[in-house]
């Protein structure tokens, strides 16, 4: 016991001088200053203290921007994480050093299981296939186009909506719980952008359900993911998470081969009403020249499906909370609704590009409220300097997106809802400030929400 207890002691003095040794050299390597913030243990870094807090990363980050300032670092682990809370900052790193820090972190532990070793989009390293892929998905399902062509998956979506809200009305005495329904509507929508056909309830729910455990479970920061050899410590949940996979592949490979049947029939089958995402997917080409595999198939459409349920509907719930609270916004684009539709027919697509309010309210729910406090990490790829701090080689970059759109250096009064300034906002002021939430929002997801809010705002008048 004695010896077991000073050999323990032994290996932590160890790991903590070695620490110390590592952070002093370390730091005497940097050419120019590294952003400031909070001061960090050997090896661990900052990881205690985040953990130690108990709030939620968001929050916690928000603290530290109040104290350091628009850009500053913490540590997870040994690799620095740069956090920018400036639309300058923004700006200089994401659009004048774009190349620099498109890149994203190494995947490790149930993140390489679930990305198929980093072949989706928004986990790919920056590269020729990340142009593949980002290129495919631009100009194959969110053109113009081909938003136009997922009509009536809109359709089915609203109407589901609709019935939705209807059914649960009478059932409880006029009283909804709107966020489920709005969740459950666009999940409709992007299932139908993804296969190109209108499923059964039952299948809907059993592609949502699989889908939303699995974005729950990777939704936390575990240390296993960070430090490997930890993993004993979290057996369970990588036992879980691996148990999740089998289930998620069978539940998207079977609509994968659907798809391949109908479209091996050609124009006599009834489904093919567009050209869907998974459709583009079978044409492309990785490195090697070869296909696709099914693993990979089942990622892709998985991340399609999850990256654009909960941003849409989280956006809708923010745009219909406001229209309640400002009862005069509600009015006035209530009364451009009726201007430009009349109240006898539905809000069509064509409909919306002649409703500037529509569009201005839509706006400043993002402004107000964006989907994310936070994009997904970024790598840089080689050494710069970013406000005039230093930015090592392969640092973790993150950028507060919830800070940059609520600066009240930039917007007058940030904390309150006005449409009427997406008005004044200039092309030039849009561009810095698109600089610091473009990579969370999905290109057509605008459209669609500006439709469902226009039928909402009319239908509940």
């Amino acid at each position: 016991m004695e010896l077991s207890t000073v050999t323990f002691g032994t290996f932590i003095s160890t790991l903590v001088f070695s620490g110390l040794l590592w952070f002093f050299f370390s730091r005497k390597k940097t050419k120019c200053p590294l952003p400031p913030g909070p001061p960090g243990w050997p090896i661990v870094g900052n990881l205690l203290q985040i953990t130690l807090s108990g709030q939620k990363f968001h929050v916690y980050i928000q603290k530290l921007h109040q104290k350091y300032g628009p850009i500053y670092a913490i540590r997870l682990g040994s690799c620095p994480m740069i956090m920018i809370a400036g639309h300058d900052l923004a700006y200089e790193a994401l659009i004048q050093k774009g190349s620099i820090f498109a890149s994203r972190p190494p995947a490790t532990g149930v993140l390489k299981l679930y990305t198929c070793n980093q072949m989706s989009i928004n986990s790919a390293a920056y590269g020729s296939h990340w142009r593949t892929m980002r290129r495919n998905l631009v100009s194959e399902t969110l053109s113009a186009n081909s938003i136009k062509s997922f009509r009536k998956g809109r359709e089915w979506g609203m109407e589901i909506l609709i019935e939705g809200l209807k059914k649960e009305a009478a059932e409880k005495l006029g009283f909804v719980k709107l966020a489920d329904h709005l969740r459950h509507a666009a999940f409709c929508i992007l299932l139908y952008m993804c296969f190109g056909v209108r499923l059964e309830e039952k299948t809907v729910r059993e592609v949502e359900e699989i889908l939303r455990e699995l974005i729950l479970s990777l939704g936390d920061l575990s240390l296993d993911d960070l430090f490997p050899a930890l993993r004993v410590f979290y057996r369970k949940r990588w036992e879980r998470m691996q148990g999740m996979r089998p289930r998620q592949v069978g539940v998207i490979v079977e609509l994968v081969n659907q798809r391949r049947a109908a479209l091996a029939e050609g124009a006599a089958a009834p489904a093919l009403e567009c050209r869907a995402y998974v459709d583009s997917l079978f044409s492309v080409t990785v490195e090697g020249g070869r296909s696709l595999s099914d693993a990979e198939l089942v990622t892709l459409c998985s991340k399609f499906l999850n990256a654009g349920t909960d941003t849409t509907s989280t956006t809708l719930q923010w745009v219909i909370a406001n229209l309640v609270k400002h009862q005069e916004i509600q009015a006035e684009l209530y009364r451009e609704i009726v201007r430009v539709v009349g109240k006898e027919r539905v809000v069509e697509e064509e409909d919306v590009q002649r409703m500037p309010y529509l569009e201005a309210v839509v706006k400043e729910t993002l402004r107000r409220h964006p989907p994310s406090k936070v994009v997904l990490t970024h790598a840089v790829t080689e050494a710069c300097t970013v406000g005039g701090f230093d930015i090592p080689a392969n640092a973790l970059v993150n950028f507060s997106i919830w800070e940059m759109a609520n600066d009240p250096k930039v917007w007058e009064n940030p904390s309150e809802f006005r449409p009427d300034d997406a008005f004044w906002c200039g092309e030039e002021d849009l561009s810095r400030v698109r600089a610091g939430y473009a990579a969370s929002s999905t290109r057509g997801g605008s459209t669609g929400t500006e439709i469902f809010v226009g039928g909402e705002a009319r239908g509940g008048r």
